[in-house]
């Protein structure tokens, strides 16, 4: 929304970018998310900015989309997934993602390398563990 004059543009429409594919066939993390979150509504549920707020960063289906608030433009990083919780750095030049139990960086070329991840399925990145989530409403690693 335009602040000055009020006005609202769409920047991203989930079915577009989907091209049609169901979003709400989301990834294990997302769902248990929503649950914790009591959060029924499906399309874009979360979302993160860089600092500025010039652009931001979303998960639908399990792949990462990024879009700019200024040219209003969205766009699929195709990337190693699923995607979750997507976020971009403060200058918005890359952004860090959670997949299964790894933390991830995405570089706007689409390409993506492991930041940290651990064989032990008992330790995960970048996500809280279900009493974290539960317990203390910490939702974030």
């Amino acid at each position: 929304m335009d602040i000055a004059s009020g006005e609202e543009r769409l920047i991203a429409d989930p079915l577009t970018l989907l091209m049609q594919e169901d979003p709400d066939d989301i990834p294990a993390e997302e769902r248990a998310r929503r649950e914790r979150m009591r959060e029924t509504a499906s399309g874009v549920t979360m979302f993160a900015t860089d600092a500025a707020v010039t652009v931001v960063a979303f998960p639908l289906a399990g792949r990462l989309f990024v879009a700019g608030l200024l040219s209003g433009m969205a766009r699929e990083l195709v990337v190693e997934g699923p995607v979750f919780d997507p976020r971009p750095d403060p200058t918005a030049r890359r952004l860090a993602y959670v997949c299964g139990n790894s933390l991830r960086i995405a570089e706007l070329d689409g390409s993506s390398w492991e930041l940290a991840s651990d064989e032990d399925p008992e330790v995960s990145w970048g996500s809280a563990d279900f009493i974290a989530a539960e317990e203390i409403h910490r939702i974030r690693g």
